[in-house]
């Protein structure tokens, strides 16, 4: 009772030590995430088809670390939210000042004496069968005397206890049928009914917090599925491009890097919109840019 007291009396400031751990993970993971998808500090004109592919993957691994803390939240947000049939239950436990519970808990302790006794049971079998097929004429009759006492004694304190779970399931079929009896009265059934909307009421943030996560985690997965794309896409014009081609985004100054090579990248990918705004060249000053305008009808398709 004074360890229950203080417990209880520390209850607040557990509560507030795990939302203050929770909250630290959260800003670590954010500073993690935002340092690994962080590209060069200075906007760059142009690109190399590696420098495209680097910033791609790069951002390919900072979805798929998100994806992974996402399925770590869902995880825990599952674990929390109660189901309708959970939340009857625990009505019923509550309307029966936790009856229910304490039979549970009595009815895992019957099936683990349960299980105890099979092997026992097995053990038992086997000796008695060895005990009617030897041959005790060749023992002394003390032996066999001896031997026979044994096994009596065993199964009569196999029996004993078999007898014990017998009346504790019987005791435990009587208190379960009582039990639901009494929840089956129309008040009874009415109070379970508003103590079971009041628990799910609570728990319908953890709910909508589940659906936030989930339409977020399906966003992650479909741009990590198109970054796996644009590395493969990329991948294969490493091979075919010389190594001083460069790109660049003819629209805008504005864009980052990480959007620039994403543009670049869905331009490699074919994406008609895309192609339109890159221009690509071979490093050479005497060569000109092949943008979307200059290029012959050939390099166009």
């Amino acid at each position: 009772m004074v360890t229950h007291q203080i417990l209880q009396a520390n209850t607040h400031a557990r509560k507030m030590l795990k939302r203050a751990s929770e909250e630290l993970e959260k800003a670590v993971d954010d500073l993690r995430n935002a340092l690994f998808a962080q590209t060069m500090e200075e906007p760059q004109t142009s690109f190399k088809t590696r420098e495209v592919y680097d910033l791609i993957r790069q951002q390919y691994r900072a979805l798929k670390k998100e994806h992974e803390d996402l399925f770590v939240e869902k995880f825990h947000l599952q674990r929390q939210i109660i189901s309708p049939q959970r939340a009857i239950f625990m009505a019923k436990n509550i309307f029966v000042r936790g009856e229910y519970k304490r039979l549970h808990e009595k009815i895992r302790r019957y099936k683990k004496n349960e299980q105890r006794l099979a092997p026992k049971l097995l053990a038992y079998a086997k000796e008695e069968k060895m005990f009617k097929e030897r041959n005790w004429s060749v023992f002394p009759r003390s032996t066999f005397l001896q031997a026979q006492y044994y096994l009596t004694k065993q199964r009569t304190m196999l029996e004993i206890e078999r007898g014990s779970l017998d009346q504790i399931k019987f005791s435990l079929q009587n208190k379960q049928s009582e039990l639901e009896t009494l929840c089956r009265q129309p008040d009874a059934l009415k109070k379970i009914d508003e103590i079971a909307m009041g628990i799910l009421r609570k728990n319908l943030r953890f709910v909508r917090q589940l659906e936030e996560v989930e339409n977020r985690d399906k966003e992650i997965i479909q741009r990590m599925n198109h970054a796996q794309e644009q590395l493969k896409a990329l991948e294969n014009r490493i091979a075919l491009d010389k190594v001083n081609t460069r790109y660049r985004v003819t629209v805008s100054d504005t864009l980052t890097n990480n959007q620039a090579a994403s543009l670049i990248a869905d331009a490699i990918l074919f994406d008609p919109q895309a192609v339109q705004l890159v221009a690509r060249f071979g490093g050479n000053n005497l060569e000109m840019e092949k943008d979307w305008e200059m290029m012959s009808e050939f390099d166009k398709d």
